[in-house]
């Protein structure tokens, strides 16, 4: 309530300000309105390209200048800022689960895909990398299965960054402030002639962190990264582009400020004995080549990507020497997709293609036992276990998509697609344990599963008029099975395919001379073989597990509002009401009716951006932004007798602009709010990790 209380008044007092001051301090021409149309924002992927309003599904787009003001350095800055969308900060960037609409995956796959400059990224630890010169975050919501395939249950999140032939000169760009946060990043864009532009970037970040572990005096979640970006369009013909984008990243991090905690600790802490972090290298290619014949336009995008990463971690966070486990992992996964569709806008239009991977991981999990651990678990001596997983996967698709537009009647329009997704992931797996240096072979297997799936869609829209649409959907989306890297069970090796059918009814309309843009969705969505994140029996790991099925219904609302004096309101609202509507664990434990974890009933934002123009040397323009940023109620576990209650986020942002240089002050969690940002259980103990709290800074931007 404190934190709505403070945003409502910072927005009366924007309004107070511009009463006050329109005759003193503004500039006379200031009344105007900002010289874009909301009519204008078109979806950009290369499968569709269709106006905003004109898509029957939902969809958020976050250009760039929202991005800057919302200080989002990382995907996980946009948490409330679309409706329905929830991806926690937590752990380290390992742990980076997305949730849409209450799907969503824990570990393993992940059930939201991410492209970034047309690039799949398929496993979630990647999803969290430092964001720098983007032009637009696109996120669709619900099944994206007919164009993208597996693993876009929830919905997909689209990620592009600046064209070098848009943008030109030098960006340079500083930052500093609380808990040792400095940042440096600098790009030059270089167009040569008219045919072909380049760009090049490369930044640093670093952060002492946020929470102290105890037991050393020391921060435990400290950040280093190191990231470069090379980019070059050329036309090599007046009919063939070709795009290369490079990117590189590599991260030091401390990680997992987790901390005991009952309801007699009224102040958990960080306090376990075994340094523990998070170390990873990702090297992403992309080509895309567009040749355009007459009539149609050809897209072939190939990808490469290279992952290498260590995790090391206390497996008990406490300040005995029970478990140690270290985690390497070796991703190198190779994409190659060709579409086709006319390049005419007509009445009937179409797109179709196919889709091939090949993936291979290499992991190497080892665990230790200390020497309280040696004595609690009654051990004759030193002991260690190592298992190793090789996991190479290759999948292959085909899929259509046709729109007829005036179907019937004028301003009636029907898309219908599929898809046919195949997929085949192997096994090799062994494991071993050593007690006074003599090591034994365990286990060891060899295994192959094989996955086909047909993924159709069909929408109908109506447009009213020029400002106004409606849209019917439906959906199948679905998530691939695989092999758990945890498990003590022969029946727990390995999990099956999940499946959801997502029925949907929106409307979109552009209203006040468009001056405001609204969008409005209801979806209903049947999760059936839904994979259930679950605690091996020894309460040291975790699995997935196919169990049960469940409903998510629910809400959401997107408004964007161009209010004179160059003012910009945006409001996003998504309720989810996602159940286990079948959930039978054994004979005396039966989750069925209960909410599913990790979900958050409600998110809500809001972003009030306002600019007050000055005649003067010093400065030309102050813009003032605030924004607020709501989530839960979040359940902790399937017995839904842990929760975190609804809490809202307020962040500001004040710069001031002369010319080509942008002094920023921006603050985060302005009023300290307390709330815990993750919550489980494991050997006999709760844990928690507490939230961001209250932390601000500056950013130096130059334009050269």
């Amino acid at each position: 309530m404190k934190a709505k209380i403070v945003f409502l008044v910072t927005i009366f007092s924007l309004i107070s300000v511009e009463a006050f001051t329109q005759y003193i301090i503004y500039k006379k021409d200031s009344i105007s309105m900002p010289e874009y149309r909301l009519d204008d924002v078109t979806v950009k992927a290369v499968k569709e390209t269709h106006k905003l309003r004109e898509v029957p599904g939902s969809v958020s787009i976050l250009g760039a200048v929202i991005l800057e003001k919302n200080q989002t350095n990382s995907l996980k800055d946009i948490t409330a800022v679309v409706p329905n969308l929830y991806m926690p900060d937590y752990g380290s960037k390992l742990t980076s689960p997305v949730y849409i609409r209450g799907i969503g995956s824990r570990i393993n796959a992940p059930s939201v895909g991410l492209y970034v400059d047309n690039v799949p990224y398929f496993e979630k630890s990647s999803y969290d990398f430092d964001l720098f010169e983007i032009d637009r975050i696109e996120v669709l919501r619900g099944p994206q299965g007919t164009l993208y395939g597996r693993n876009t249950l929830g919905g997909i999140i689209n990620v592009f960054t600046k064209s070098p032939f848009k943008e030109q000169g030098t960006r340079l760009y500083v930052s500093g402030g609380t808990y040792g946060l400095f940042k440096v990043q600098a790009t030059q864009y270089i167009k040569a002639g008219r045919r072909a532009a380049f760009s090049l970037s490369g930044g640093y970040n670093h952060r002492d962190g946020f929470f102290t572990n105890t037991y050393t005096g020391e921060r435990s979640d400290e950040l280093n990264s190191y990231s470069a970006r090379a980019r070059a369009e050329v036309f090599i013909t007046e009919s063939l582009k070709a795009e290369y984008v490079l990117n590189y990243e590599k991260s030091s991090q401390g990680g997992y400020p987790y901390m005991i905690y009952h309801d007699t600790i009224t102040e958990p802490e960080v306090n376990y004995n075994s340094y523990s972090f998070y170390d990873r290298a990702i090297v992403s290619n992309s080509l895309l080549l567009k040749y355009e014949l007459p009539g149609l336009n050809l897209h072939s995008a190939t990808s490469y990507q290279y992952s290498d990463d260590y995790q090391a971690i206390d497996q008990d966070f406490t300040p005995a020497s029970l478990f140690f486990v270290t985690q390497g992992e070796i991703q190198n996964m190779i994409s190659q997709e060709f579409i086709v569709k006319p390049s005419y806008e007509g009445r009937y239009r179409w797109v179709a293609g196919a889709f091939l991977f090949k993936q291979v991981m290499n992991k190497n999990v080892r665990l230790t036992y200390g020497e309280d651990g040696v004595v609690r678990y009654n051990l004759p001596g030193p002991t260690e276990t190592q298992k190793t997983y090789d996991t190479p996967t290759s999948g292959a698709a085909v899929f259509h998509q046709s729109t007829l537009n005036d179907f019937l009647i004028k301003g009636l329009y029907l898309t219908a697609g599929i898809r046919f997704d195949y997929e085949i992931s192997a096994l090799d797996y062994e494991y071993y344990r050593t007690i006074n240096d003599n090591t034994t072979r365990l286990d060891e297997f060899d295994s192959d599963l094989g996955f086909y799936e047909f993924l159709p869609r069909l929408a109908m829209g109506y447009s009213i008029n020029n400002n106004h649409n409606v849209y019917l959907s439906v959906a199948k989306g679905y998530k691939t099975g695989g092999f758990n890297s945890t498990f003590e069970r022969e029946e727990d090796r390995s999990f099956m395919p999940e499946e959801s059918w997502n029925y949907e009814a929106g409307i979109k309309s552009v209203l006040f001379k468009n001056r405001l843009y609204g969008d409005l969705a209801v979806f209903y969505i049947d999760w059936r073989n839904q994979q259930i994140y679950q605690t091996v029996p020894s309460g040291q790991g975790s699995m997935l597990k196919n169990a049960g099925r469940s409903v998510s219904k629910g809400v959401e609302l997107s408004l964007t509002a161009l209010l004179p004096f160059e003012t910009e309101v945006n409001i996003g609202y998504g309720i989810t009401d996602a159940k286990f509507t079948e959930h039978v664990v054994n004979a005396t434990t039966d989750y069925t009716g209960n909410y599913i974890p990790y979900v958050p009933g409600s998110t809500i934002s809001g972003v009030v951006t306002k600019s007050f123009h000055f005649e003067s040397d010093l400065i030309n323009t102050l813009a003032v932004s605030m924004n607020y940023s709501g989530t839960g109620k979040i359940y902790w576990n399937e017995t839904n007798a842990t929760s975190q209650d609804y809490y809202g986020l307020i962040g500001g942002n004040i710069s001031l602009i002369r010319k080509n240089v942008t002094l920023e002050f921006w603050g985060k969690n302005l009023t300290n709010t307390t709330y815990h940002a993750f919550r489980f259980t494991a050997l006999g103990n709760s844990y928690v990790q507490t939230g961001k709290p209250f932390w601000t800074g500056f950013n130096l931007k130059i334009r050269i």
